[in-house]
């Protein structure tokens, strides 16, 4: 999470990120301070979003949230900033792990997967 909120305020053009209501409330000022620095940002809310600015989806899973969750095996995020470096990790409350990458083919899958969402029906 430290992680991500520096390339929030590192950010030159563009923060793409998918995460979870829990995971969002820790990262909600860094993504606002990038947005009000005019950086776009997409954001895709896995369940309630209280993110008012930038691009926002969401993602419907609160229909059945609990069964989504045992699916997915908890909670996780993504977020790719600038289109060049990636922040993956799983849930703050369940054995949090995380990694970040400037991989290009990385960044570029995730940032596509949930750019996916914004045009799937």
């Amino acid at each position: 999470m430290s992680q991500a909120k520096e390339l929030f305020d590192e950010a030159e053009q563009e923060i793409v990120a998918a995460t979870w209501h829990q995971e969002t409330t820790v990262l909600r000022n860094g993504l606002e301070s990038a947005f009000e620095r005019g950086i776009a940002v997409t954001f895709l809310a896995y369940d309630a979003c209280d993110i008012d600015f930038g691009t926002v989806k969401e993602h419907g899973f609160e229909d059945d949230l609990e069964a989504q969750l045992v699916d997915a095996q908890g909670r996780w995020l993504a977020l790719v900033v600038d289109k060049a470096v990636v922040v993956l990790g799983s849930s703050l409350d369940q054995s949090p792990a995380g990694a970040w990458s400037n991989h290009s083919a990385l960044a570029n899958i995730v940032h596509r997967y949930v750019l996916g969402h914004f045009f799937a029906k």
